[in-house]
């Protein structure tokens, strides 16, 4: 597969941030409130050895802007084609209902997604992100399936080079990041950011003249 490395990324890099720095919250216990429904796996061949869990997170904001607007579901069984999965939450109406997927041995990260709730992975680029709303007339969501591509754990390959910084560094500099897209992004495209996005490093260190990812 073809891919486009990006260095810096700020829309990208504020994002995994976020995502890979979450805790758990996985539902305010027995709310009459919930999202509930099945997580479809497709290509099941292409499920990577070193998959250890899948959980079902709900979104309030995408991207989010803090730790408080990503609620979990319990891990769902992924020995089968599908899988049932139920979210106690608080009224609210969320943006994203996603499936992710966690690496054997290492922590969860909240970027590594197998699937969007409204998102047909026969067109996979061509989607806007279908809401769920939580209300006191209609304080339970059901039959919100997600379809969840293994193929999108297929992580085993490698990408390594050298980056040369010319000229001076911006003082204010924060972070800086090393991407690769399995095709050209569009930075305002959180969305397509994500679901393009193969790997990265985010741990750039600054000040340097070169680096080697």
């Amino acid at each position: 597969m073809r891919s486009i490395i990006c260095i810096g990324c700020l829309p990208l890099l504020f994002i995994l941030l976020i995502l890979t720095t979450c805790e758990f919250n996985t539902g305010l216990g027995l709310m009459k409130s919930s999202i509930s429904g099945e997580v479809i796996f497709m290509n099941p061949s292409a499920k990577a050895d070193y998959v250890d869990a899948v959980r079902v997170v709900a979104v309030v904001n995408f991207p989010p802007e803090g730790l408080g607007d990503v609620i979990f579901s319990n891990s769902v069984d992924i020995s089968k084609d599908r899988a049932t999965y139920s979210i106690s939450a608080p009224l609210a109406e969320y943006t994203a209902i996603a499936a992710i997927w966690k690496r054997k041995g290492q922590e969860w990260n909240y970027s590594n997604i197998l699937g969007l709730y409204g998102l047909d992975w026969a067109n996979p680029f061509d989607v806007n992100l279908v809401s769920v709303k939580l209300t006191e007339d209609h304080p339970v969501a059901e039959n919100i399936d997600v379809q969840a591509d293994w193929s999108r754990t297929a992580l085993d390959g490698i990408i390594s080079g050298t980056i040369t910084f010319v000229g001076e560094w911006p003082e204010d500099t924060e972070y800086l990041g090393v991407f690769a897209f399995s095709q050209v992004p569009d930075l305002q495209n959180y969305l397509g950011l994500l679901l393009t996005l193969r790997g990265y490093d985010i741990a750039v260190p600054k000040f340097r003249e070169t680096y080697e990812y």
